[in-house]
């Protein structure tokens, strides 16, 4: 359920004011890389890192609000040389985030406004910061012919489904505004609350609208 949801976020999650990432986790050979190509033909403006430098993503999240898909994210740990993708990761997640970087052709610092859902596919822990803007999913191994699926161009209509997933933008983002603003969500609080309550109102629209 959590991973068809997520994508339905991806298209709204202007509306919320934190947006949850999610770690998806496992052993080789679990699926993990599978779960990345699923995100990357239905999340809005879904943009992979594995062949984008950091400073690409910056404006990409910024200019046109990506989802960013991070497959082989182990090395995002807290020690890695080179920070700027978890420090990106770490400002998308609250309304509002930046992200300074010095522009040496106008010797100034240009700030970046991102704001974005992101999926990171790891088998290594995350940093702990990053790692608590996460929910988590541990992938398993099938041992059923499920594990000879593939996706392909013409595994799905997925043109067909990310047209939905657009009016849905339209027919459904007030509606949820309206859930994620007033509905009492139980016990959760602190980032636990902030963490599922887009997804939670989005189940909730799902629910009642049938």
């Amino acid at each position: 359920d959590l991973l068809a949801i997520y994508p339905f976020m991806t298209y709204i999650f202007p509306i919320f004011n934190e947006v949850p990432f999610l770690n998806i986790g496992g052993f080789k050979v679990s699926g993990k890389s599978k779960v990345i190509e699923f995100f990357n033909r239905l999340c809005f403006n879904a943009e992979s890192t594995t062949n984008t430098s950091p400073s690409a993503l910056f404006r990409m999240v910024e200019q046109n609000l990506c989802t960013a898909l991070i497959d082989e994210g182990e090395k995002l740990t807290g020690l890695e040389k080179d920070p700027d993708i978890r420090l990106l990761l770490n400002a998308c997640y609250k309304k509002g985030g930046t992200v300074n970087r010095w522009n040496s052709d106008n010797k100034k610092a240009d700030r970046h406004y991102v704001f974005a859902p992101a999926v990171i596919a790891a088998i290594n822990p995350l940093e702990p910061t990053l790692f608590s803007r996460c929910i988590s999913i541990i992938m398993l191994k099938t041992t059923t012919d499920k594990g000879k699926r593939k996706i392909t161009n013409k595994s799905w209509k997925w043109q067909e489904l990310r047209d939905r997933l657009y009016r849905f933008i339209f027919t459904s983002s007030k509606d949820i505004q309206d859930i994620y603003e007033n509905e009492d969500f139980g016990s959760l609080n602190c980032r636990q609350l902030e963490k599922w309550q887009p997804l939670l109102s989005i189940a909730l629209y799902l629910k009642r609208n049938g």
